[in-house]
């Protein structure tokens, strides 16, 4: 399937001619329904997923509220020295710019333990 957004060609192949069907009748409708195409990605702004305005800390921040209660005291602990690995791994920025362990200290002891949330120091927001 070939397609052009913004003089920019954009190609998606598909395993079959019926699927290619599908989604080129989904770019027909969106541009029937006057709907915004993404330069970046040539699709239409309804095809980018909701779960990508959630950012990585506010799921790790959410998945330890969730599982906290029913986690013992050693998997807290992993799973907060986990998600405390990822997220810095996961920074633009390195954390040689800036002082890492506050950082470290910030994620593991308040914002992946989900009973201290509301005793973290001001400075670790």
């Amino acid at each position: 399937m070939r397609w052009v957004v913004a003089d920019k060609r954009w190609r998606e192949p598909f395993g079959t001619a019926t699927l290619a069907e599908g989604f080129r009748s989904e770019l027909i409708r969106a541009t029937g329904k006057g709907e915004a195409f993404v330069i970046a990605t040539g699709l239409p702004v309804s095809h980018h997923s909701k779960s990508a305005s959630m950012t990585w800390y506010t799921l790790a921040v959410e998945y330890v509220n969730a599982r906290w209660p029913e986690l013992g005291g050693n998997s807290r602990k992993n799973t907060a020295k986990t998600l405390t690995a990822a997220t810095i791994a996961l920074l633009r920025v390195q954390p040689t710019q800036f002082a890492p362990v506050p950082v470290r200290t910030a994620l593991r002891e308040w914002a992946f333990d989900s009973t201290r949330h509301a005793d973290a120091p001001r400075e670790t927001w």
